[in-house]
C-alpha cells in the first residue's frame, strides 16, 4: 500500500509556490499591481480555489482508500487467524484424549506444547513476522495434525540465517502445509514428506515452496488454479480455497504486484506451492 504520508504529499498552493517562488496570493496581488484586470484575478484567484477544493476532494478520497485497504487487510488476517478454530481445536483435543486413555502422557505433553504455542501465535498481533516464527508455527501446526494422521509424515523446513529473517505475512504457511497434508498423503501409507524451502532465485526474488511427495495434481487443474491465481480468471472458490487465495493477496499487499503464488509439479510426484516475492536480503 501507498503511505498515507505519500497521499498527503501533493499540495496544490505548495505546487504554485515553487513555481512562482512565492505564495499564489503574493503572486496574484502582484499581478494586480503590474496591470491584469481585476476580473481576471479574480477569475485566477477562484480556479485556484477550485484546484485546491478538488485537491483536498481527492485526498480525502485516497485516505478512505488507504483506510479501506488497511481494513481489509486486518479482515483477511483475522480469518486467517479464526482458521485456527472450534473445529480443528475439538480435533486436537480428542486426539489428546485418546493419547491419555492409553497412557501415553509424554504425546500428551508434547501436543498441548504444540497446540499452546498455536494459539498464543495466533492472537499476537501483527501482521508481518520473521520468516523464522513462521516456520516454528507451521512446524507446531504439523505436529498437531500429523498425530490425527497416525505420524505417516515428515516435515522438513530447510533455509538459512538470512532466509529466516525476512519478514513475511503471517499465518501464510498454515494453509499450505494443511493443503500439503491433506493432499499430499502417498495413498494412505507411510513416507510422506512435507517440505517448506526458503532463499533468493537467481533473478533475485525471494521465494517460498511447500511441496510433498503425494499423488499430485491433474496438470489441467493445476494451470487453471494458476490462472485464478494470477487474477487471469474469475472466481475465489477455485483458488485452491480461501487459504490460497488470501495467501496470495496478502503477499500482493506487502510485496506490490510482482509477488505471487504459483503451483508446480513437485520432483520425484505431488506438488510444489512456490511463494514468490520482492524482499531484498535483510
Amino acid at each position: 500500500l501507498v503511505s498515507r504520508d505519500d497521499y498527503l504529499a501533493f499540495d496544490s498552493r505548495s505546487v504554485l509556490s515553487r513555481l512562482y517562488g512565492s505564495s499564489p496570493t503574493t503572486f496574484l496581488a502582484a499581478l494586480a499591481r503590474n496591470g491584469l484586470d481585476r476580473r481576471d484575478v479574480d477569475q485566477l484567484r477562484s480556479l485556484l480555489d477550485r484546484l485546491e477544493e478538488a485537491n483536498a476532494n481527492a485526498i480525502r478520497a485516497q485516505e478512505e482508500y488507504y483506510h479501506a485497504e488497511l481494513l481489509r487487510e486486518k479482515a483477511e488476517l483475522n480469518y486467517l487467524q479464526a482458521q485456527v478454530n472450534p473445529h480443528f481445536l475439538y480435533n486436537a483435543l480428542e486426539n489428546v484424549c485418546g493419547m491419555a486413555a492409553m497412557g501415553r502422557t509424554d504425546l500428551v505433553t508434547q501436543t498441548c506444547g504444540a497446540l499452546a504455542r498455536l494459539f498464543q501465535y495466533a492472537v499476537r498481533p501483527g501482521s508481518a513476522v520473521p520468516l523464522e516464527e513462521e516456520l516454528r508455527y507451521a512446524e507446531s501446526y504439523f505436529y498437531v495434525m500429523n498425530q490425527r494422521h497416525g505420524e505417516r509424515l515428515s516435515f522438513s523446513a530447510q533455509a538459512d540465517e538470512e532466509a529466516r529473517r525476512v519478514r513475511v505475512p503471517k499465518m501464510m504457511l498454515q494453509p499450505l502445509v494443511e493443503n500439503a497434508m491433506k493432499h499430499g498423503r502417498p495413498e494412505e501409507r507411510p513416507g510422506g514428506i512435507v517440505c517448506i524451502r526458503a532463499g533468493w532465485g537467481e533473478d533475485g526474488a525471494f521465494f517460498v515452496t511447500v511441496s510433498d511427495n503425494g499423488r499430485g495434481i491433474p496438470e489441467a487443474r493445476r494451470e487453471q488454479l494458476n490462472r485464478l491465481l494470477s487474477g487471469e480468471g474469475d472466481g475465489e472458490a477455485g483458488c485452491g480455497g480461501v487459504g490460497l487465495s488470501s495467501v496470495c493477496l496478502r503477499l500482493r499487499q506487502m510485496f506490490g504486484e510482482s509477488a505471487g503464488v504459483r503451483m508446480e509439479p513437485a520432483d520425484g510426484g505431488g506438488t510444489c506451492v512456490v511463494l514468490r516475492m520482492a524482499a531484498g536480503r535483510p
